[in-house]
């Protein structure tokens, strides 16, 4: 089934830097629909594998999805390959004029395939467990990465799975995206919104909003001007409102 999108065409100045995280199920992915006009086409680099089942099919000239590999063979054995594709992929599009956004879903399983990528490099298996020399490295790279996502002049829509970090003095949990260590709160500084996914309501009464101010629990925030703390998973009324601003 093709995909169908319900934003306005309206001339996009500026563009829109948005991280959504949260649990599975709560419409991330599928708020990618609300699209609006100037941010297609948009390229979805599908890392989490399920983009195409939630949003009925990808369809060329709208939304071009990219499944990058795990791993590709090398000589004799499989080598994590993904996240060399990704950049490959980006690289293309950044040549590619006609592209107006950029999708990663999910950042979290990038995360993974460059602890993979850092784990090969280092001659280490990748079911060891990583140092921190490792760990560093890895944040390098995810930094590197977003730097440059941030640089290309797009939109822009990062998703994420949510964790629990607990504050080790204070006791104090907070749910961020879910990144290892550092990343869960220097990753959402290069972001305009940060919008927590979460659904409300039962049966007929189910809405999937974002959560757009911080709370004493939720990390979240927002650029945007006359955004209430809570709003529908619209993003052709979240962009609007920011180029607005």
């Amino acid at each position: 089934m093709p995909l169908e999108f319900d934003g306005s065409d309206d001339v996009s100045p500026a563009p829109s830097r948005n991280l959504v995280y949260g649990e599975p199920g709560m419409g991330k992915t599928y708020s990618l629909r609300t699209l609006p006009g100037f941010a297609l086409p948009a390229v979805l680099i599908d890392l989490d594998r399920g983009a195409s089942s939630i949003l009925g099919g990808f369809e060329q000239g709208q939304l071009r999805g990219f499944i990058p590999d795990r791993f590709a063979k090398s000589g004799r054995k499989e080598v994590p390959a993904a996240y060399e594709q990704v950049k490959d992929k980006l690289t293309e599009v950044h040549k590619d004029e006609s592209i107006n956004t950029i999708v990663i879903d999910s950042f979290t399983e990038l995360y993974q395939n460059i602890m993979d990528y850092v784990m090969n490099k280092n001659n280490k298996p990748l079911d060891s467990a990583p140092t921190q020399p490792d760990y560093g490295m890895a944040m390098r790279f995810c930094i590197k990465f977003i730097e440059a996502l941030s640089e290309m002049n797009r939109h822009i829509v990062v998703i994420c799975h949510e964790d629990n970090h607990t504050n080790d003095v204070t006791g104090i949990t907070k749910v961020t995206p879910a990144l290892t260590g550092k990343l869960a709160t220097k990753i959402p500084g290069y972001f305009d919104n940060v919008l927590h996914a979460k659904v409300k309501g039962k049966g007929d009464k189910r809405e999937y909003i974002w959560e757009t101010v911080p709370s004493g629990l939720y990390t979240a925030r927002t650029r945007t001007q006359g955004i209430d703390p809570e709003i529908p998973q619209d993003f052709n009324l979240l962009m609007k409102n920011f180029n607005d601003k």
